[in-house]
């Protein structure tokens, strides 16, 4: 039993065809449970400030904002609700001392830098206690008490694809680090960088919108005194509010959503892979965002004892750079890795048929026609399925005689026939390989890929039934039953020698990125997993090649470059606008001082996603 149990932990961390990420250690910090900022550090200031003298009719905003701060907080400790009228008029003196505060950016005036720390420290403390005392509903409206009244205060929603029925819950960003993240982008200024939260309905079908279960995204809060108003941007979109004249950089995380739903929301793999006809859920094709009909679909599909959390790092990168977010929607496709991939592909076109069919039934959106696919290892081997023309080919690598010959079923047929004869899908019109064994993986055929194949448990047996009527019917490759993902991944497999013969469309072009960090026996250079010769592809019309591993692909400096590119070139956008661009690294944290000047910029009202990138890890 402890050598069974032996081998299997060691068939499950060293197969995957290298394709399984461990989740590695993380740790997640919600924000505005404290105050952000040392309110005794305002003293010094406005004690400097109080020295120079107040003009006649000038107020001691920033006084006054301070001790509010300090009477919140207290209310907070006994958890009274009235703190929640404390911060917020905290917020909004902090608001009306920076705006009162000398327009000379360069200058570096002290009080506005304190101002804005004070001023994102309440509001951060308001937004937490405000959904805690349920003052606060993110969909709906602020409550506030001043004066012995009740004021609702609006709440606006700028440069989202969300409706604002999915603003559920709002996170505050806090402290966090997770390693499978390589770079954090993020940018200090106004405003409080937050977390949306939306859960679906939980009897909601998945096709009625495509979208997870739960969704995360980014978002930055602003209370405006003007009404007053909170009101939450979109900081892939907004990156500077206008305070009296002066625009000003919000602050914003890019990253901190993609952390988040990485540290709550982890995706099944194991069981996906052991069980593929029980798995923790079917085979689905998700949204990041809401379905936008002015966006090319980016289509991501994971690989072999993996799930779209692969994509993370990759999917951080791109979020961050303009010119793709602008152009490109991201969507991911999650299915059961121990299932024969050719059943995944299948899965995949039926997926993309319903959103065909849900948002473009006349196939009148142009840019839905030119979706573009990036398959990583076995995910690239279903990517490519989807731009094959399955001819007789794949049914004569398994069958010796017609499908219509066949004893059994009208049902049977039709799911062999769905599975097996096919044509490119019209939504494909670009693929990009990354670590794709096109000609199978010598890892498949060795003693651990063969006990791994043992672990896959197929309950479903239709198949075995179907060639106990048809004695003779099917080739001795598939004899004992259809191969599961493994055994196709075999290069001695003549499905998979079949399938690598297919015709591919002539008008979809195809990128490879392979890697040469490590070496195989009788090889050469390869990733560890895929050899070079079986990463290549010959209507590849670029290759670019990483001196890292399997997975290491995914985090590599080269695939994100090379994507980039890409991209780029499909969607004829110019190189300069798909770079991360700003200030530089911004390692503060929240609590830190600010400076006006790196806080204020001259111009007008910027969009795209600019980003600044620090290691998470540090």
């Amino acid at each position: 039993m402890y050598l069974c149990r032996f081998l299997f932990g060691i068939a499950v961390i060293s197969l995957g065809l290298g394709c399984s990420q461990l989740r590695l250690k993380s740790y997640w910090m919600d924000g505005g449970k404290h105050g952000l900022v040392d309110h005794k550090s305002v003293h010094p200031i406005r004690a400097h400030l109080m020295g120079k003298g107040l003009e006649p009719d000038q107020i001691d905003w920033l006084g006054m904002a301070s001790q509010r701060f300090r009477d919140a907080e207290h209310q907070a400790f006994f958890q009274n609700p009235e703190c929640v009228d404390g911060f917020s008029a905290s917020a909004l003196w902090n608001w009306q001392a920076f705006a009162e505060s000398p327009s000379d950016a360069t200058e570096g005036d002290p009080r506005s830098s304190a101002a804005i720390r004070s001023y994102n420290g309440s509001l951060a403390r308001l937004i937490y206690e405000g959904q805690k005392h349920k003052r606060l509903v993110p969909s709906q409206r602020l409550t506030i008490h001043s004066a012995g009244e009740q004021r609702l205060i609006p709440i606006e929603y700028h440069g989202f694809a969300w409706d604002s029925s999915d603003f559920q819950e709002l996170m505050v960003v806090g402290r966090y680090s997770t390693s499978t993240i390589t770079n954090r982008y993020s940018e200090s200024g106004i405003g409080v960088p937050v977390i949306v939260i939306r859960r679906k309905p939980s009897k909601a079908p998945h096709e009625t919108d495509f979208l997870p279960d739960t969704s995360c995204f980014a978002a930055t809060a602003i209370l405006h005194p003007d009404g007053p108003t909170l009101t939450l941007y979109n900081p892939l979109v907004v990156r500077t509010v206008c305070i009296d004249g002066r625009h000003c950089r919000l602050s914003h995380d890019l990253t901190a959503s993609v952390a988040y739903a990485l540290h709550h929301h982890p995706q099944t793999r194991l069981q996906d892979f052991l069980r593929p006809d029980q798995p923790s859920e079917p085979s689905y094709l998700y949204f990041t965002e809401p379905f936008q009909a002015d966006k090319i679909p980016l289509i991501l599909v994971h690989g072999l004892l993996s799930s779209p959390d692969a994509w993370t790092d990759i999917y951080n990168e791109l979020r961050a750079t303009p010119g793709i977010t602008d152009t490109y929607q991201i969507w991911a496709f999650k299915y059961s890795t121990g299932a024969p991939f050719i059943r995944s592909a299948y899965a995949l076109r039926s997926q993309l048929e319903k959103v065909q069919a849900k948002y473009d039934p006349e196939h009148e959106n142009p840019f839905l026609q030119q979706g573009v696919v990036v398959g990583h290892s076995m995910g690239g081997l279903i990517s490519k399925l989807l731009i094959s023309y399955s001819d007789e080919q794949v049914w004569d690598a398994i069958a010796n005689v017609p499908l219509e010959t066949l004893r059994t079923t009208p049902e049977m047929k039709s799911r062999l026939s769905e599975r097996l004869f096919f044509d490119p899908h019209p939504m494909a019109s670009r693929v990009v390989f990354i670590a794709t064994p096109h000609q199978g993986s010598r890892t498949a055929s060795r003693g651990i890929g063969q006990l791994a194949s043992a672990l896959v448990v197929a309950s479903d047996r239709s198949m075995e039934r179907l060639l106990e009527c048809n004695p003779g019917a099917f080739k001795d490759s598939v004899s004992t039953g259809f191969p599961n993902s493994i055994e196709m991944l075999d290069p001695n497999q003549p499905f998979l020698a079949a399938i690598d013969s297919l015709r591919l469309s002539e008008r979809v072009p195809v990128h490879t990125i392979l890697g040469t960090g490590n070496v195989m026996v009788g090889h050469g250079r390869s990733d560890g997993v895929v050899s070079i010769d079986s990463a290549v592809h010959k209507r590849s019309e670029s290759e670019v090649r990483a001196a890292t591993t399997h997975n290491g692909l995914l985090r590599h400096p080269s695939a994100f470059a090379e994507l980039k590119r890409i991209l780029s070139l499909h969607a004829s956008l110019p190189e300069t606008n798909l770079e991360q661009t700003g200030s530089p690294t911004d390692k503060s944290d929240p609590g830190e001082a600010l400076t006006s000047d790196s806080l204020i910029s001259v111009g007008e009202e910027t969009s795209g996603a600019v980003g600044v990138a620090e290691s998470i890890n540090q």
